[in-house]
């Protein structure tokens, strides 16, 4: 059965949030929307599935507007898969180790106190919850099993690592070379709906959350990025 929501459209924004535009080195542009009790993120890129998720049960929905279908499961489950097979999307570290080596440091950008750490292989950069509208920790949770970025408990801003491995897709050995895998362009406080982290009504309930994120479009264009998400959806 479709989740029965009011249409965003119809309610006044009354909800203040904070608007990350970011770009994934899988998954392209996306817009990451936080509110204190409330996560939302509309991938702009080829994809173009949309997550939204809020309290109190923080049940994690997975929608698509041209399919008109939704996923939904529990925030445990969602921690568990994600968004994307491991083969697709390798999991990072989701706290940066520190060792005596690297160097932390503030610096402003769009308004905000990023917090960069550089280590010798890596800089990763970072906004506190606290400067998110103190949002509640499940926010941080989720955001994780959607990027698989470090977070070191915030929002990532940032990534610059070093291949580890083969690409997955060409099968090219790119290790030791460094790569850009995320980063913010802009963040902003907007005001918001409340339903912008409602699933809207009358969507058809999918067989899991990969057939979502892939969609119909993404199936047709390629059949085995699609038997790659597949696989990542499996029972382990």
């Amino acid at each position: 059965m479709a989740l029965l929501t009011m249409p965003a459209a119809l309610a006044a924004p009354t909800e203040k949030a904070v608007r990350f535009t970011e770009t994934h080195y899988f998954t392209g542009l996306n817009e990451l929307t936080v509110a204190k009790d409330g996560v939302r993120l509309v991938n702009k890129g080829h994809m173009r599935f949309i997550v939204v998720s809020k309290a109190p049960d923080w049940k994690v929905n997975v929608y698509r507007d041209d399919d008109k279908t939704f996923f939904s499961e529990s925030l445990q489950q969602f921690e568990d898969t994600g968004l994307l097979s491991g083969m697709l999307v390798g999991k990072k570290a989701r706290f940066l180790p520190k060792d005596p080596n690297s160097r932390e440091s503030t610096f402003p950008f769009c308004g905000y106190n990023v917090v960069r750490i550089t280590r010798r292989y890596e800089t990763f950069k970072f906004l506190p919850l606290t400067q998110v509208l103190n949002a509640a920790p499940q926010v941080e949770s989720i955001v994780y099993a959607m990027h698989k970025m470090p977070t070191n408990g915030g929002i990532p801003i940032s990534y610059i690592g070093v291949h580890t491995s083969k690409e997955f897709m060409s099968s090219t050995d790119e290790t030791g070379s460094r790569q850009e895998y995320f980063d913010t362009k802009r963040i902003e406080p907007i005001m918001v709906s409340p339903h912008i982290f409602d699933v809207p009504a009358g969507y058809r309930k999918a067989a899991s959350v990969r057939e979502v994120v892939s969609g119909s479009v993404v199936r047709g264009q390629s059949e085995d990025l699609f038997r790659s998400l597949e696989r990542g959806s499996q029972p382990k």
